[in-house]
C-alpha cells in the first residue's frame, strides 16, 4: 500500500492516501502493523459475551478529519455504534467489545496539531460508556488510550479501519465499584468532570 503518516498527535496520525489531494485516514499509530498483515492471516477473537465483563470507562470519539459532518450526525454515529461490535487492534489480532451503554458530554474539545501554534477546536466528542469486554482488555490510565472503531463485517478489516468514519479513544476505566456494573447502575458512578479530562490528554 502506497501512504505515508504525513501528521502526528503523538499517538493518533493522518495515513496520507492520496498525497494530490491531501486526503487520508486517521489512524492509531498502534494500528499501522495491521495494514501489513495479509487478512489470512490476521486473527479475530471470539465474541461471546458470556466471557465478557462491564467496564466503565471513559474516552474522546475522533471524527476522521477529512470528513465535515455536524455535531449532530456525529452524536448519531456515535450512538449507532450501540450493542454493535467495536474492533480493537492489537499486532495481528481483531479483539471485539460492544458499547452496552453510552453517555454523550457535550463538551467542545481542543487538539494540537503540527500546523497550528494554538490548540484548536475540534469535532471530537469526550463520553461515558459501559462496555462489554475481554476481562484483559484493560485501560493503561496514565498511559495511551485504546482505540475500537465499528465492525462493518461486509468488508475486510484494512478496508474497514481506512474509511471508517470515526473511531473511539478509550482513556480511562473507573476501578472498585461498590457493585458490579449494569445499564441499570453504570451511570450513576460517572465523574463528567474526569470524563472531559481524559478526552483532553488524548493526542
Amino acid at each position: 500500500m502506497q501512504s505515508q503518516i504525513e501528521e502526528t498527535y503523538s499517538q493518533y496520525a493522518i495515513l496520507v492516501l492520496d498525497k494530490e489531494n491531501k486526503s487520508g485516514a486517521l489512524l492509531d499509530i498502534a494500528e499501522d502493523h495491521i495494514l501489513s498483515v495479509d487478512p489470512s492471516d490476521i486473527i479475530e477473537s471470539g465474541k461471546d459475551k458470556s466471557q465478557f465483563i462491564h467496564k466503565l470507562v471513559y474516552g474522546r470519539y475522533m471524527v476522521q478529519r477529512d470528513f465535515s459532518f455536524p455535531r449532530s450526525e456525529i452524536k448519531r454515529h456515535i450512538n449507532d455504534a450501540v450493542d454493535s461490535w467495536l474492533a480493537h487492534i492489537s499486532q495481528d489480532t481483531v479483539i471485539y467489545l460492544s458499547i452496552e451503554d453510552i453517555e454523550i458530554i457535550d463538551v467542545v474539545l481542543t487538539s494540537m496539531c503540527s500546523h497550528c501554534p494554538e490548540p484548536h477546536k475540534t469535532a471530537d466528542i469526550p463520553f461515558a460508556a459501559l462496555i462489554s469486554c475481554p476481562p484483559d482488555f484493560k485501560l493503561n490510565n496514565e498511559g495511551f488510550a485504546k482505540t475500537a472503531f465499528l465492525r462493518w463485517h461486509d468488508m475486510d478489516i484494512h478496508t474497514n479501519l481506512l474509511n471508517r468514519m470515526g473511531l473511539f479513544a478509550f482513556t480511562y476505566e473507573e476501578n472498585d465499584p461498590q457493585s458490579p456494573f449494569t445499564k441499570e447502575n453504570w451511570k450513576h458512578d460517572i465523574d463528567y468532570d474526569k470524563a472531559t479530562e481524559k478526552a483532553l490528554k488524548v493526542r
